[in-house]
């Protein structure tokens, strides 16, 4: 996937836009719609909150709210 920071269109709420990548013919579509489910499903304070799904020319879009915070993970084994 491919991450991308935006903000509404009157600059009050940042959010993070998540676009699924196509992977060597690999059908990603079922999982990325699960994922999209299981997080939309989530109310809790310490879980970002799923805004909107979206899907245009074939491609997938997960809007997520920004969290401003402590970096806790890298999924290196570096740190």
């Amino acid at each position: 996937s491919e991450i991308y920071e935006a903000s509404t269109p009157d600059f009050e709420r940042r959010l993070i836009v998540k676009r699924l990548l196509p992977r060597g013919g690999e059908d990603l579509e079922p999982t990325f719609l699960r994922e999209v489910t299981v997080v939309a499903s989530l109310d809790h304070p310490n879980v970002v909150e799923a805004i909107d799904v979206h899907e245009g020319g074939g491609e997938y879009y997960l809007v997520l709210e920004q969290v401003i915070g402590k970096f806790i993970f890298s999924g290196s084994d570096d740190e």
